[in-house]
C-alpha cells in the first residue's frame, strides 16, 4: 500500500473503462451487480439493524449513481457524492438525479440527516487523514439508529488472495488503505453496534479461495464453489469485507 494522496483526476475515463489504471473493464456492468447483489445484501442487513421504513440515504463514492437510482426506485430519498467528475457526468447523462461532485467532507450535511449511508469500494482509496475525517463525518450525519454499510476488498485477512501472498498483484494504484477485519472493528468503535462479515460478490472473485495442494483439480473446483456459495461470509475465504454499523 502507498501512503499518498490520490488526485480526483485519477478517476477519469480510463479508470472506469479498462484503461489499465484500475480493476474495471467497463464500469457499466456494475449496474447489474448492484441490482442483483449489493442492493439486496444492503437491504437484508439494514432490516436487521435498522428501520425497515424507507427514509433518506446517501451513497458515498457513488460513481455513476447506480445505487442511488436503485434506492430511488424503492421509495427512498436517495443521493450520492463522488470525487470523479467523469463518473458524475456519466450518471447525469443517464438522467440519475441527486448526484453531487465532491468528497463526503466537502458538503455541509446536517447532523443526523441520513437513515442509511453506503460506501462501496471507498475506504481503500482514502489516505489516513481523509479516512479519519470520513469516519467522523459518517458517524455524525447518521441518525441515531441509522445504518452504515461499508464494503472494501479483503486484501489482508483472506487466506487465498492478499497483500502477503507471493503472487499478489495490485491492479489499482489508488488502493492505498486496505484494512483488516480487526482494524475495521476498531476504526468504527464509535458506533453502537458493528458487524464484520465477508462477501464474494461475483464468481470472478473466486481467487479468494486458495487451492489445496495434492487435491485433484475437480475436487478443488468443488471446494472453490462451496466457499463461494455456502461460506460467503467467512472472512478467511472472501473477496470483500463488509462492515455494517448502527449509529
Amino acid at each position: 500500500m502507498n501512503s499518498r494522496d490520490v488526485s480526483p483526476a485519477e478517476y477519469d475515463a480510463a479508470y472506469y473503462r479498462g484503461g489499465g489504471t484500475s480493476n474495471y473493464q467497463d464500469y457499466d456492468v456494475q449496474e447489474e451487480l448492484i441490482e442483483s447483489y449489493w442492493l439486496p445484501l444492503v437491504e437484508r442487513y439494514r432490516r436487521v439493524l435498522g428501520s425497515p421504513v424507507p427514509g433518506r440515504c446517501l451513497d458515498v463514492g457513488c460513481a455513476y449513481g447506480f445505487m442511488v437510482e436503485a434506492y430511488r426506485r424503492k421509495g427512498w430519498e436517495a443521493e450520492g457524492c463522488d470525487v470523479s467528475q467523469f463518473a458524475i457526468a456519466q450518471g447525469q447523462r443517464r438522467g440519475i438525479r441527486g448526484l453531487r461532485l465532491g468528497a463526503l467532507t466537502d458538503f455541509d450535511y446536517p447532523d443526523g440527516c441520513f437513515d442509511l449511508v453506503t460506501c462501496l469500494d471507498v475506504t481503500e482509496h482514502l489516505d489516513p487523514a481523509t479516512y479519519g475525517a470520513y469516519r467522523t463525518t459518517l458517524h455524525r450525519i447518521l441518525k441515531p439508529g441509522g445504518v452504515l454499510f461499508v464494503a472494501t476488498p479483503n486484501a489482508i485477512d483472506c487466506s487465498g488472495f492478499n497483500v502477503f501472498s507471493p503472487d499478489w498483484v495490485e491492479g489499482d494504484a489508488t488502493h492505498i488503505n486496505y484494512r483488516s477485519a480487526r482494524e475495521l472493528e476498531e476504526d468504527f468503535r464509535a458506533f453502537e453496534r458493528v458487524v464484520i462479515h465477508g462477501a464474494t460478490p461475483a464468481r470472478g472473485m473466486l481467487g479468494s479461495y486458495r487451492n489445496l495442494k495434492g487435491l485433484p483439480r475437480r475436487a478443488n473446483g468443488l471446494l472453490r464453489w462451496f466457499f463461494w456459495k455456502i461460506l460467503g461470509n467467512d472472512v478467511q475465504h472472501s473477496a470483500y469485507l463488509l462492515l455494517i454499523a448502527r449509529r
